[in-house]
């Protein structure tokens, strides 16, 4: 969970600074505000939609898919010149990767013993706030070395990495205990 939260908050401190350099210093706090909220609503529709999809397919299925289609929206994010572009972007970009909590989650509970489950499931929020802590520090080396739209092209490419991590463990998960 750490990896994944560690991938899909990469590019988020960094969104303040590329609205501005989209639309300015002037209205880069009204059209912050814009985008956040529409990513915000995408992970809302995500968690219900994505959580579902995990239902009828397996969760690997679903995890693979969603990092690669989340890496696809984040290139265009990254290069964004209209703020239309970057909303479109963003929100499908955070529909996908909000699609990421419930196969680890479904992997959580159903591999802890049940009498451990909460335990699990808090020691996986506890990791996925690790990877937001890792992921501030990385990003902005990043943002430092390369610059703003640097964070957001890092940010499909570790998307991208992401994708074979799933398939892994979806193959060590399925393999019996012994």
């Amino acid at each position: 969970m750490a990896t994944s939260a560690f991938v899909s908050a990469f590019e988020r401190p960094f969104v303040p600074q590329m609205t501005e350099l989209i639309v300015g210093q002037e209205r880069a706090a009204i059209w912050t505000s814009v985008v956040l909220s529409g990513s915000a609503v995408a992970g809302i529709i995500a968690g219900a939609v994505m959580g579902r999809l995990a239902d009828r397919f397996t969760p690997a299925r679903v995890g693979f898919w969603a990092t690669i289609l989340a890496a696809i929206a984040t290139v265009p994010l990254a290069l964004a010149q209209g703020i239309a572009v970057m909303i479109g972007a963003r929100m499908v970009m955070a529909f996908f990767a909000a699609g990421l909590d419930p196969v680890f989650q479904i992997w959580l509970a159903r591999r802890a013993p049940a009498d451990k489950r909460a335990m699990f499931l808090g020691w996986g929020t506890s990791f996925r706030a690790l990877g937001w802590f890792a992921c501030a520090a990385l990003a902005g080396g990043v943002a430092m070395l390369g610059g703003i739209r640097m964070v957001f092209f890092v940010t499909a490419a570790l998307f991208l990495l992401l994708a074979p991590c799933i398939h892994f463990t979806a193959r060590r998960i399925a393999r019996p205990r012994g």
